[in-house]
């Protein structure tokens, strides 16, 4: 092969000999450009190229440090090709860098080492994987991990969830969902037992329906447990963080003292100290229980328990500043002569533990007052020297009308839909009808009500002592207000509407029902005697006594019992005046002879009839009276006009009553006072008028002389014609009626 002299290899310019022999020895051993074949090495100086491709498409050199394979065509690819494989290696082949074998696997190598091979399902790497990022693309993505023991975890996303599974016991580890939510599984890979809840930032352990921040439930039948570790010369604790302050409350475990303490608002609040001893707002408790301050229970269902021996009892004790009791509620065991009761104590002076029982509570509830044995729900014992009192204050300022000052109510707790409600009660009642007054009347009402109604006022005692039933006003006997009234001074009033005002009685004997006095002495009374009613005078039976039985008003005793011809009705200086009777009155005696049953006065139209006349009258007066069936009568007639048709016996019609019957033409006479301007055709010596029997009517007869037997006066005995005052005729008498 020829040498060809360059001036890069030379180091300075090329002489014209040295030219010429390069063109020589080119011309001795060239390589077409058509193409040949090289018999030795190609040559090239540092950072001389070879350049392949008509726009330096591909370029080959050594810079000096390194060597460059370099493509430049943009829109072109470089190939390494072959036929079975191609791999990386040193320059000695003793280490491969790459291996790519066709149809099979390609091989990464770290010093020696295979760290990264792609097989038929994916890559196969030994050792660590550290990347930016790493991009599963498909419909169910997963990475796969396997440890040397063939143990394989794997990663995976399913629809919209995102697991860690155990691949060798096929279960769930982890499972996190679309919105958030984190599952960590139990060790069947089935249930979580440790969830997140994003939606509401809530941590469930135990249970996948976190109810609050934390929500922790323990499995079934095992009791579920917390627990804090700490250096035994520490403590452990947890702390509430408001955002401001990190430990505004805090629950302590000291560790080296072993006491519990808690913190609300930066301070120690409680403490429970070695022993057991619970300490309120002090740090060093005594006692099971020592409070520094006050203590309430507000809550329904608060309670406290104290639990002792049988024979024993428990305390609670109230000291002074100075150690000696001042008051103690005393719980009492069965052993006691008073089991399960409750005593109150307070001292009697101070610097003095001597302190007497001032109330109890029995077992049976009863609450004694000043006694050790209460024999009733509340029994007050008191003294001759300072007598037992219950008083109700009230410290109000101004008050008005009916204003309550006090009261003492009866519940039930009622179970039906009516349910708990007041049914009766006692008031205390301002009755000062001032308003805005600070001086008060007291008054005491009672209310009542009945089945499912609010309580009424049914009776009061005023301030005045009257006591009021029916009525929140004083009734007075002029008044019309309904309802009862007392008075202090013995005085009662009782106004009913539309019904009787007073009811009074007296059951199985007959005696006094009601008994009136004077000065105490009895003055009479009302009572009854064999269903009947009476008025006694207690002074004599001569007295005025009456007695109401059946349909009779009679005289009796005082006791009652008849009282025959002894009583008067009215006197000489005090008459009654009028006597209104429905019957009769037996006068001197009591048989049917002495019977008056009627008085009667009235008057009565008298006229002329007989025949066949037209009469007009100047006068038509009559007058009776009636004393029982006896009729004394008076008759005034004249007339003004008289026309006869056809005679007939004349009567006078119009007698008030018929004159009693008979049974024959037995006649009574009365007498004709007078008779004016008649025409009589025969000679008389006496007219008369006779009551005939059952008929209402008089006849007139004529007595003649010469012992003629009488007859009766005929219309045609009439004047006619026109008279001022004609036929006149006056007639009194007296007859018997039926």
């Amino acid at each position: 092969m020829a040498t060809i002299i360059t001036r890069a290899g030379k180091g300075s310019p090329l002489e014209n000999a040295e030219v010429d022999a390069n063109f020589t020895n080119l011309n001795t051993d060239k390589l077409e450009k058509s193409g040949g074949t090289m018999t030795g090495d190609l040559t090239f100086g540092d950072n001389d190229k070879a350049i392949f491709g008509a726009g330096n498409d591909l370029e080959i050199y050594h810079d000096g440090s390194h060597t460059s394979i370099k493509e430049n065509n943009a829109a072109g690819n470089l190939y390494l090709q072959a036929n079975n494989a191609i791999a990386l290696t040193n320059n000695a082949r003793t280490e491969n860098f790459a291996q790519f074998f066709e149809n099979g696997e390609s091989n990464l190598w770290y010093d020696g080492s295979k760290k990264l091979a792609t097989t038929s399902t994916g890559i196969d790497v030994t050792g660590t994987v550290t990347a930016d990022g790493l991009t599963v693309n498909t419909s169910n993505p997963e990475i796969e991990i396997t440890n040397t023991a063939q143990r394989s975890y794997s990663f995976n996303v399913s629809g919209t969830s995102f697991y860690l599974k155990d691949k060798s016991d096929a279960q769930n580890i982890i499972k996190v969902d679309e919105g958030g939510d984190i599952s960590f599984y139990e060790g069947t890979g089935t249930t979580p037992k440790f969830f997140w809840d994003a939606s509401a930032e809530s941590l469930g352990i135990g249970t996948s329906s976190p109810e609050r921040d934390l929500h922790v439930k323990g499995k079934s039948g095992d009791p579920v447990h917390f627990k804090l570790e700490g250096d035994p010369a520490d403590y452990a604790r947890i702390m509430f963080d408001d955002g401001t302050t990190d430990n505004i409350g805090e629950l302590r475990y000291n560790f080296g003292s072993d006491y519990m303490s808690f913190n609300t608002n930066s301070s120690e609040r409680m403490r429970i100290d070695s022993s057991g001893n619970v300490g309120i707002g002090t740090s060093s408790p005594t006692e099971r229980l020592t409070i520094a301050g006050n203590m309430e229970f507000s809550n329904q269902g608060s309670k406290i328990v104290f639990q002792a021996g049988n024979t024993s009892s428990n305390t609670i004790r109230a000291e002074d500043g100075d150690g000696y009791a001042s008051a103690q509620i005393e719980f009492l065991g069965t052993g006691s002569s008073q089991s399960h009761a409750i005593t109150f104590s307070t001292g009697s002076s101070p610097g003095s533990e001597v302190m007497p029982e001032r109330m109890r509570i029995d077992s049976s509830g009863n609450v004694g007052i000043g006694i050790s044995s209460p024999g009733a729900n509340l029994d007050v014992f008191g003294l001759l020297s300072n007598p037992a009192e219950i008083r109700i204050t009230n410290n109000g300022g101004t008050w008005d009308p009916e204003d309550e000052i006090g009261r003492y109510s009866f519940y039930t707790t009622d179970t039906s839909s009516t349910g708990a409600r007041e049914l009766a009660s006692v008031r205390a009642i301002n009755d000062n009808q001032a308003s805005a007054t600070v001086s008060m009347s007291g008054a005491l009402a009672f209310y009542t009500s009945s089945y499912n109604s609010n309580v009424s006022e049914r009776m009061r005692i005023d301030s005045s002592g009257n006591l009021l039933v029916g009525t929140t006003t004083a009734i007075t006997q002029s008044g019309t207000t309904t309802g009862s009234r007392f008075s202090s001074t013995g005085i009662a009033w009782h106004i009913a509407d539309n019904a009787p005002s007073l009811f009074l009685g007296r059951t199985s004997t007959d005696g006094t029902i009601i008994d009136f006095r004077k000065d105490g002495t009895t003055v009479g009374s009302i009572g009854t005697l064999s269903d009947s009613m009476y008025f006694g005078n207690a002074k004599s039976s001569a007295y005025a006594n009456l007695r109401y039985t059946n349909d009779q008003v009679h005289p009796c005793t005082s006791a009652g019992a008849d009282n025959d011809n002894t009583i008067n009705l009215g006197k000489t200086s005090s008459r009654f005046k009028n006597l209104y009777l429905s019957g009769g009155v037996y006068l001197g005696g009591t048989g049917a002879a002495n019977y008056l049953d009627d008085y009667e006065e009235g008057t009565f139209t008298p006229s002329f009839i007989g025949g066949t006349m037209s009469v007009s009258y100047a006068e038509q007066l009559g007058r009776y009276t009636k004393v029982g069936n006896l009729v004394h009568i008076t008759v005034t007639i004249f007339t003004t006009d008289v026309t006869i048709t056809a005679g007939g016996v004349l009567n006078i019609s119009g007698l008030p009553f018929t004159p009693l019957a008979t049974g024959n033409q037995e006649t009574i006479a009365l007498s004709i006072g007078r008779m004016r301007r008649w025409t009589v055709n025969r000679t008389c010596n006496t007219v008369a008028a006779v009551a005939v029997n059952n008929n209402s009517s008089l006849q007139l007869y004529a007595t003649p002389t010469a012992n003629i037997n009488e007859t009766y006066l005929q219309t045609t005995d009439l004047k006619t014609g026109a008279y001022s005052y004609g036929n006149g005729i006056d007639i009194a008498g007296t007859y018997i009626t039926a």
